[in-house]
């Protein structure tokens, strides 16, 4: 009787703990989908020493229709530049968003990827979090996005 007691405790704090861990692993998709986008900003800013106004594509729609990933839980990947400031002193904004989906806990929500350039430095520096307007809950984001 107490094996059973015991085996019922246990069950109550792992299985909703295991189920987060995998909604974590679907949205660690999410961030290796922005890999791509993440290194094209990072290769334009060591060849231009400066933020790019977009990744190839001209709008959001185009970059949607055209850099679709092949994921199941992936539905958009979106770079845009947020603040660019040509002087020597200032910084350059670029945001990566990323759009999940096929997931109740995720889908339609938003995860982003901001790249903060220095210009007097050169440092481009990358933060992951929750995106906004629809992002995701912060317990199902990876341990590098928290």
């Amino acid at each position: 009787m107490s094996v059973i007691a015991i085996m019922g405790s246990l069950a109550a704090v792992a299985v909703p703990r295991y189920l987060d861990y995998t909604v974590r692993a679907k949205v660690t998709e999410l961030v290796l989908a922005a890999n791509p986008a993440k290194l094209a900003v990072t290769e334009s800013v060591q060849i231009k020493g400066e933020m790019p106004a977009s990744i190839g594509l001209a709008t959001a729609e185009e970059q949607v229709a055209m850099n679709k990933p092949n994921s199941g839980y992936v539905a958009s990947v979106v770079y845009e530049l947020q603040t660019g400031d040509a002087s020597s002193a200032g910084t350059s904004v670029g945001v990566i968003t990323v759009t999940g989906q096929n997931d109740t806990r995720f889908a339609d929500k938003t995860l982003a990827l901001t790249g903060t350039l220095t210009n007097a430095t050169g440092q481009l520096v990358w933060t992951c979090a929750a995106g906004t307007g629809n992002p995701i809950e912060a317990k199902y984001l990876p341990a590098s996005c928290q």
